[in-house]
């Protein structure tokens, strides 16, 4: 890469965090190109040269914004250093930690399906790239015995989107008390469920969780 090439891409690269900050901030209707062009440090002729309007902007943004957390997500599930247990809390809160950075209705109503090329771009991720990570997690939670052997990979799935759908739609109650007795208590429910852990032939608890 040429020292002109370097200056476009460190343009190109400032021009994304301005944007995103501003859209997660005020939303798209909110923000203008100029606004974005004097954060960003450039003028707004360039902002167009790189990405021809707000909107293509937008989409550019959130379409690597989803694309690095996928990557985040991937790198938890394979990381070996973690166990079941561990990999499930971390990717609670890096949802969490997601959902602290958008919190403007707009924004979140465009990826949840608004904006239909954002969607799809975000239904094939899932289906061809995270699907196939959650089927790895689950089975090696199964290979641990921490996930019941004889339950099926579609219930344990369901079991797991059901609970990811849910605290994301209340994820501000957790935002905004880290240290929630609420939190502390679903993500015990998640590994041992309402009966508790179940005892080990010897009469005491194994201390693995069997959903």
């Amino acid at each position: 890469m040429n020292g002109y090439e370097k200056v476009k891409e460190r343009k190109k690269a400032a021009i994304r965090r301005a944007a995103f900050e501003l859209f997660c901030e005020r939303g798209v209707s909110g923000v203008k190109i100029s606004d974005i062009a004097e954060k960003a440090g450039v003028s707004p002729v360039t902002i167009y040269n790189h990405f021809k309007s707000k909107e293509a902007l937008f989409r550019d943004v959130f379409i690597r914004y989803i694309e690095e957390r996928y990557l985040e997500f991937r790198d938890i599930i394979r990381d070996e250093t973690m166990g079941f247990r561990e990999k499930i809390e971390r990717l609670i809160f890096e949802e969490f930690r997601t959902q602290e950075h958008i919190k403007n209705r707009e924004i979140m109503e465009k990826l949840m399906g608004s904006d239909k090329e954002i969607w799809k771009f975000w239904e094939t991720l899932y289906k061809e790239k995270s699907l196939p990570l959650i089927m790895e997690l689950v089975r090696s939670g199964q290979e641990s015995g921490e996930i019941h052997p004889e339950l099926s990979m579609e219930s344990v799935i369901f079991y797991i989107d059901m609970f990811y759908d849910q605290t994301v739609k209340h994820a501000q109650l957790f935002i905004d008390d880290p240290d929630s007795p609420l939190l502390r208590d679903l993500v015990r429910l998640f590994f041992y469920g309402l009966m508790g852990q179940r005892p080990s032939q010897g009469g005491e608890e194994s201390g693995r969780s069997v959903f």
